[in-house]
C-alpha cells in the first residue's frame, strides 16, 4: 500500500513540474504586439441592491471574438469591433431605441478608440489608472487578463475582468 502511495505521489508531482515548465516568466515585448481578440469577459457590479455577476465567453458567444486590439511597436493600441451586428451577451431591448435593457460587449460600426500601453515583465497597462493588466503563456497560447475597476456615479463598483488571447 505505502508503495502504491509513493508511485502515485511521484507521477503527481511529475505533472506539476510539466505544468511549471509550460509558463513563461517575463515574456518579451514582442510577443504582446499584435492582434488579440476577447476570450471571456467577467463583469461583477456590486451595490446597494447587491451583487450580479455576468460571465461570458467565446463558446457561448462566437461574436466575442470579433472584438479586438491592435497592440503596435510604438506603444499604441487600437480597439475595434469587427462585426456586422452588436455582441448582445443579455438579451437586447424589446422595445427599439430603449437604453439600457441588454448588455453588449461589443457594437456594430463603433469608432475605433486608441490608447497607448506599457508592460513590465508579466504586467501590462493600457494606460488607464483604474485597470491592470498580467500576460501569460503557456506552449500553445498567449493570453493577456486586464482587471478594470470602475466606481460608478450611483455609488456601486463595477469590476470588468477581460481575457484577451493573441491570434
Amino acid at each position: 500500500m505505502k508503495r502504491i502511495f509513493l508511485i502515485v505521489a511521484i507521477v503527481a508531482l511529475f505533472f506539476a513540474c510539466t505544468k511549471e515548465k509550460q509558463m513563461t516568466a517575463n515574456p518579451p515585448v514582442s510577443e504582446l504586439i499584435g492582434t488579440w481578440t476577447i476570450f471571456s469577459s467577467k463583469i461583477v457590479t456590486t451595490g446597494t441592491l447587491g451583487t450580479t455577476t455576468l460571465d461570458v465567453n467565446v463558446s457561448e458567444y462566437p461574436c466575442l471574438s470579433n472584438n479586438i486590439t491592435e497592440f503596435k511597436q510604438d506603444n499604441t493600441f487600437d480597439l475595434s469591433y469587427v462585426g456586422k451586428d452588436s455582441c448582445w451577451v443579455t438579451p437586447p431591448p424589446a422595445i427599439p431605441g430603449v437604453i439600457r435593457t441588454g448588455t453588449m460587449i461589443g457594437i456594430a460600426g463603433q469608432a475605433v478608440q486608441t490608447g497607448t500601453w506599457r508592460q513590465d515583465g508579466m504586467k501590462v497597462s493600457l494606460g488607464y489608472s483604474h485597470e491592470s493588466g498580467l500576460i501569460t503563456k503557456t506552449d500553445s497560447k498567449i493570453y493577456l487578463t486586464t482587471i478594470d475597476t470602475l466606481n460608478l456615479p450611483s455609488g456601486a463598483t463595477l469590476i470588468n475582468t477581460t481575457v484577451r488571447v493573441k491570434k
